[in-house]
């Protein structure tokens, strides 16, 4: 499991060139968890009738988002016997199936790991959408920024989808002399090679991208990035292929109170997210005065009044 880092804002709805507006979401998770109303919560659908449910983990600080998945068919294998069952057979009346994310918030960014079949950060936008809409907030829309994350070139050669990609090669890699021979003239004063490729709106570019990497290698390569999904699914992410890595921990197998326990050590140890998230928001507008508004979204006197005049 991957623990891939997000810096998030809110822009008011309707407004073009509206500036971001920094908001912290550790109240309104804590105002979610604190709010009693189960049946309500129940009803916050994300996708196609399945429901999130976002629920406080014993590593404090460290919240697990659950998708329900009553739609799947999940099966029960005996090892043994090579049989299996439906799983939803073995359930009580008031238990269902669901997959699990984990989470940490930070003022300006969330740390999330998702199991194979969890919510990821589609989802997640979705159900903070729905909280904003359900509170009177609705003029708002939540956005959310990965910061990157690390792959195998391996993985780079399996991604659904490329927008885009930049690599930095020297002497030592194999695509730096593929290049260098496209060149008559004498190139051994280069110290590296910089290609950055483009598509057109929403053209995958996986074909040329693909053939790029099967010509490169690790050796010597200074910068790999690419932009683009994973899964045909999943948010446009930015993925550094290094060797080092860079703002991703892998966090291993184990029970959820070590892979919670593992979050909150890791975004405790990593200083790089704190200095990328400056970066980005020397790039972008943000608001430079307090919304007030905003602020109540963690007050449960609020939560009580939107919810009960319903």
């Amino acid at each position: 499991m991957k623990l891939g880092y997000y810096h998030y804002y809110l822009k008011e709805k309707g407004k073009r060139n509206a500036p971001r507006v920094q908001f912290d979401l550790a109240g309104l998770f804590a105002a979610y968890v604190s709010y009693d109303d189960t049946e309500w919560k129940k009803t916050l659908e994300v996708e196609d009738g399945e429901s999130c449910l976002l629920i406080e983990t014993a590593t404090p600080q460290v919240y697990m988002l659950v998708a329900t998945k009553q739609q799947e068919i999940i099966k029960a294998i005996s090892t043994e016997t090579l049989t299996c069952a439906d799983i939803k057979d073995r359930l009580e009346r008031d238990e269902t199936t669901g997959f699990a994310a984990y989470l940490k918030v930070e003022s300006d960014f969330i740390a999330l790991a998702s199991t194979l079949k969890g919510p990821r950060t589609t989802v997640l936008c979705r159900f903070i959408q729905l909280l904003l809409n359900h509170l009177n907030a609705r003029q708002w829309s939540f956005k959310i920024e990965a910061l990157g994350t690390s792959i195998s070139l391996d993985q780079a050669r399996g991604m659904a989808f490329v927008a885009s990609s930049k690599i930095k090669v020297g002497p030592s890699n194999r695509l730096f002399r593929k290049v260098k021979e496209l060149f008559s003239v004498d190139c051994d004063n280069v110290a590296s090679f910089q290609i950055i490729m483009r598509g057109r709106r929403k053209k995958n570019l996986k074909q040329v991208f693909t053939k790029m990497v099967n010509d490169t290698d690790l050796e010597d390569l200074s910068k790999m990035e690419v932009r683009g999904r994973e899964l045909a699914t999943d948010s446009l992410t930015d993925y550094f292929i290094e060797a080092d890595g860079k703002f991703s921990e892998d966090l291993g197998t184990g029970t959820e109170s070590q892979i919670t326990q593992r979050i909150r050590s890791f975004v405790a140890a990593n200083e790089a997210v704190d200095t990328i998230v400056e970066k980005l928001k020397e790039e972008a507008i943000y608001e430079e005065n307090n919304i007030q508004s905003l602020y109540r979204l963690s007050d449960d006197s609020h939560w009580y009044d939107c919810l009960h005049s319903r």
